[in-house]
């Protein structure tokens, strides 16, 4: 089958965690490979001078991990109507440079929890418009 990569943006224990463990378990049961990202904690926050290889190891490792799989996880709190900076922050490195971002092209379905009914939409929701975003950099690539 496939190999996932599993990102969840809490430094937390919590309910998104729970949730990322929910959904290695079902992939996992279906025949998939899955891999949870270790840490944030090490990715510098994105900047131009990481678009190209060798500028920081911790950038470099984050996105071969994103290269050598097959499809990419996020897993997102929401934070005032919005994903968690750690997403972004991997989702900027995973994507640039704009055209060669090593995500593009990638399934990467977003998902989320919040401890009160009805919340934690606005975080998938707000990333809706990347996807979009990045299959259309996927078609002019190939």
């Amino acid at each position: 089958m496939s190999h996932v990569l599993v990102l969840v943006g809490s430094a937390n224990e919590g309910f998104n965690t729970a949730l990322a463990d929910a959904a290695t378990t079902f992939l996992s049961g279906a025949g998939h490979t899955v891999t949870r990202y270790p840490s944030f904690a090490s990715l510098p926050h994105y900047h131009q001078g990481f678009d190209g290889p060798g500028a920081d190891v911790n950038v470099d490792d984050f996105r071969s991990a994103v290269s050598d799989s097959d499809a990419v996880l996020f897993v997102t709190p929401e934070y005032n109507g919005g994903p968690s900076s750690l997403i972004k922050n991997a989702l900027d490195a995973a994507s640039r440079p704009r055209v060669d971002g090593v995500i593009h092209g990638k399934p990467a379905p977003v998902i989320g929890a919040h401890e009160h009914l009805g919340d934690g939409g606005y975080s998938t929701d707000v990333l809706e418009p990347l996807h979009f975003f990045l299959s259309e950099l996927a078609s002019v690539r190939d």
